[in-house]
């Protein structure tokens, strides 16, 4: 878990570092409220704060290995669920640990097999390390994007961290929304690698970036793979038995990303429709239906998403023998997996860090994901009397101390009450607001909003009101300056 941040300014003193990486650390106190600490040293600080599961007395961060006259540092925010396994290797090859915690690991992994490390966690991980000798920093997230992890390359450097709110407390980085940044909020497109604010990006799951005195490059270390699935139904229902029952489960996010269990994955419309599958769902019944259509012009909302969606799509793994309708389905599987789940994993993240709390996404473990990818279309929906699909991993026991429940969407306000909490609100923003929120939307769909009785409010008048408010909360919190 834990909240990371950091500045790299090659020619920088450390005291002026410290006190930068300190704000910068600062603003993540919830995702990290047991500890804090900076490590600096001439052109490096890392800052962290920590949320204790591991080794509560001992895995205090950042953390140092020496090395001579030089040495490896590392802030780690996350859970390896295999370092028992890597210890006991790491051990064998000479290792010797201080602490028992997984961030420990981590580092000597480092010293071990370099940034390839990476490819030997299994769990939900980002994290940075230093290595003065090289003075190199490395940036790593993991495999299908869990853990966030943002950076903004500067003149002398970078400064990096757990949430964008961390950049923006240095100096350097000020809140800045251009177009692009508007147009990916508004047509959840998330973009990989795109940070929504000017200047900064997100590190890409399954990648590495390191940053040197010769710049900034990346390296992916991991990417859905289309295989041949040679396995029948009753050995992947076995199999997929087998990776869940083997899974530290806890929470959803990724399960209809991964076994078609969106709504729209089943409509023939949607799955022939030259466009993310959640776009005309989103239209019709989202804010995006009601938006002001000079300020939708303005961003040529239609041609940025055609243009995202197409980059998805050449960029999503087939095989050459897949029937046109595997492929179609296999693609829409992909542009969920790496679009629609990076949005749920972000609120997942941002509510549980919220209040320090750790949540665990099962569903998105990579042996499952690259598994399930290439198991057809027709065992995702295949049936049999008294048994679920293969989504469900077939008819099997509850692991141990829990229940097994039917699948449920997530759940929904229908109070009326909270419809007209929102009309009131929505009339409060109306005149409160700044005028680039209230004018992201049509002020018809505005007053029919607001005026309609609450019980016949539609889905799309609701979203309206909520997206509203969303960006009133946000404009408010993080003051982004808007350029169009």
């Amino acid at each position: 878990m834990c909240g990371i941040a950091g500045q790299v300014h090659f020619d920088e003193d450390p005291t002026a570092l410290r006190l930068s990486v300190e704000k910068m650390t600062a603003t993540m106190a919830c995702r990290g409220p047991d500890a804090g600490g900076v490590w600096a040293d001439h052109g490096v600080a890392l800052g962290h704060r920590r949320l204790a599961v591991i080794d509560l007395p001992r895995g205090a961060q950042p953390m140092v290995a020496e090395l001579g006259e030089h040495h490896v540092v590392v802030t780690y925010s996350g859970e390896t669920y295999n370092f028992t396994e890597l210890r006991s290797e790491l051990s064998a090859r000479g290792h010797h640990f201080r602490t028992r915690s997984d961030t420990e690991v981590v580092l000597r992994g480092y010293l071990e097999w370099g940034a390839a490390v990476a490819e030997r966690l299994n769990g939900m991980f980002a994290f940075a390390i230093w290595v003065s000798r090289d003075q190199r920093l490395v940036l790593v997230r993991d495999r299908l994007g869990i853990k966030p992890l943002f950076y903004f390359p500067t003149s002398g450097g970078v400064l990096f961290g757990s949430e964008p709110k961390a950049i923006h407390a240095h100096d350097l980085a000020p809140p800045v929304v251009e177009r692009d940044g508007l147009r990916e909020l508004l047509t959840l497109t998330k973009t990989p690698g795109h940070a929504v604010y000017a200047g900064m990006a997100e590190v890409k799951a399954g990648t590495t970036v390191i940053v040197d005195r010769n710049g900034v490059r990346e390296h992916t270390f991991w990417a859905l793979r289309a295989e041949p699935h040679e396995d029948d139904v009753d050995t992947s229902v076995r199999h997929i038995r087998d990776l869940l029952e083997d899974i530290v489960a806890l929470s959803g996010e990724g399960a209809d990303e991964i076994f078609g269990g969106c709504r729209w994955f089943h409509d023939p419309e949607v799955q022939r429709a030259d466009t993310f599958p959640w776009m005309s769902y989103a239209r019709a019944h989202g804010p995006m239906g009601a938006l002001n259509k000079e300020f939708a012009a303005a961003l040529d909302l239609d041609a940025y998403v055609a243009d995202r969606y197409h980059d998805a799509v050449a960029e999503a793994p087939v095989l050459p023998d897949d029937s046109p309708f595997e492929r179609r389905m296999r693609i829409i599987s992909y542009v969920h997996l790496t679009r629609m789940l990076r949005v749920h994993l972000d609120g997942k993240d941002r509510i549980s860090m919220a209040n320090g709390l750790e949540v665990r996404v099962p569903f998105c473990d990579h042996r499952l994901v690259q598994y399930v990818y290439n198991t057809p279309w027709s065992f995702k929906t295949f049936r049999r009397q008294g048994e679920e699909p293969v989504a469900g991993g077939g008819r099997r026991p509850a692991a141990r101390g829990c229940a097994v429940a039917p699948q449920k969407p997530v759940p929904a306000h229908s109070d009326v009450s909270y419809v007209t909490c929102l009309q009131k609100l929505t009339a409060e923003l109306r005149s409160q607001a700044a005028s680039w929120v209230v004018d992201l939307f049509d002020r018809d769909a505005i007053e029919q909003a607001i005026t309609a009785p609450a019980e016949q409010v539609s889905p799309q008048s609701r979203a309206v009101m909520e997206r509203m408010s969303s960006f009133h909360a946000w404009n408010q919190i993080c003051a982004p300056t808007i350029k169009l």
